[in-house]
């Protein structure tokens, strides 16, 4: 049973510098096995001694928008049990326990579920569209429960019952299920994946929740010690906007450079792909 983490980039090369520094900070900790899944105009913008830190590269197959790359995951996995990560965020510990705790869920696909609810309820991180209009347009039975899906992780357990949970989300996104025009925001200038997992996950009655947070989210002043934050959570990311009001707190952001210093001095290599370098260039910069 082959277990490794899956990562992918593209658009922005931005998002290859990303790949580069989580994958260092996963193999500072631990020797699981990275697939990283590039754009291939992306490949030029990393070094050699960036690809060493890679098991595995293969190419995505065409240019794709952000949420058409998220829903076509599964064409490219490379294990049978693989952790899906967002490439802008850094590990805080060894991920090994991690992989157990998801691989023991018994489930084929598993993330982060913030909120759960009906057509009437406030659902928690359920931000992208009216609750009417999502019943609506995924034709949801009245008593249907929605997750509110928070998507820089997932866990999936390569088979056909997940095969086919992929194929209808992509499914319900290239075939326009839902109207962009219907949307309280877009995400990358178009379709939030995490509206059609969500979506997706109602349709067909999926209890899709990890039962663990392994991602520190950084959005609100914690009073936890990094020492602290690490025990707790795997990653600390630095997603959403990265322009001005940002959605990660400064001196978390300010944290994803301390860290990606300390592992590449550990490691032997310079530092090159800082957060600078990065954050003008996020998806989400784009929200609107």
């Amino acid at each position: 049973m082959t277990q490794g983490i899956f990562l992918m980039a593209f658009g922005h090369r931005a998002y290859a510098f990303c790949a580069a520094n989580l994958s260092k900070s996963i193999k500072y900790f631990s020797d699981v096995p990275i697939t990283y899944c590039v754009e291939p105009a992306l490949m030029k913008h990393l070094r050699k001694e960036d690809y060493d830190y890679f098991d595995k590269v293969i190419e995505l197959k065409t240019l794709q928008d952000p949420c058409l790359a998220k829903v076509s995951i599964y064409d490219y996995l490379q294990y049978d049990q693989n952790l899906y990560l967002d490439v802008d965020a850094v590990c805080l510990q060894d991920v090994k326990p991690l992989l157990k705790d998801l691989a023991d869920t018994k489930k084929f696909y598993c993330t982060d579920v913030r909120g759960v609810g009906g057509r009437d309820d406030n659902i928690h991180y359920s931000i992208w569209a009216e609750n009417a209009d999502v019943w609506e347009a995924f034709k949801l039975d009245d008593f249907a429960t929605l997750p509110g899906i928070q998507s820089s992780f997932c866990f999936i357990r390569k088979n056909q019952k997940s095969k086919r949970f992929f194929e209808k989300v992509k499914a319900n996104y290239v075939n326009g299920v839902f109207p962009i025009e219907k949307l309280k925001r877009k995400w990358g200038g178009g379709m939030p994946d995490e509206l059609m997992f969500s979506a997706t996950s109602a349709q067909l009655e999926l209890d899709v929740s990890a039962g663990v947070k392994p991602i520190f989210y950084g959005t609100e002043h914690d009073p936890r010690s990094l020492s602290q934050l690490a025990e707790t959570y795997y990653f600390s990311s630095i997603h959403g906007v990265g322009k001005g009001d940002t959605t990660v707190r400064v001196k978390y952001l300010e944290l994803y450079d301390k860290l990606n210093m300390k592992y590449h001095k550990a490691l032997g290599l310079p530092y090159v792909h800082k957060r600078h370098m990065i954050m003008p260039y996020k998806y989400a910069n784009k929200l609107s």
